[in-house]
């Protein structure tokens, strides 16, 4: 998993609400362009733990599962996710 899928993850996740792909974008210091093209990245990790990535059009992105919880205290521990590695994407 790249840096940049695991912060777009931990955003939603951190958010627990709608976010919009300009928001996450200029987070993430990229193109909103970029984001989209990650969330094919995002949406086959979420799968693997039975969440998903809902779209809301003209309101943004949320996650949505019952293991989210379960998600964020493993997944949330590795290096990409608490920001102690550091390599461009």
């Amino acid at each position: 998993m790249d840096q940049r899928t695991c912060r777009i993850i931990k955003l939603l996740i951190e958010n627990g609400s709608i976010k919009t792909i300009g928001a996450i974008a200029r987070q993430l210091d990229v193109s909103a362009k970029t984001i989209s093209r990650n969330l094919t990245k995002v949406d086959e990790i979420l799968a693997a733990y039975d969440l998903t990535l809902e779209r809301r059009t003209g309101s943004g992105l949320q996650l949505i599962g019952s293991s989210i919880k379960k998600f964020s205290s493993h997944k949330l521990k590795t290096p990409y996710f608490d920001g102690s590695l550091t390599s461009s994407n």
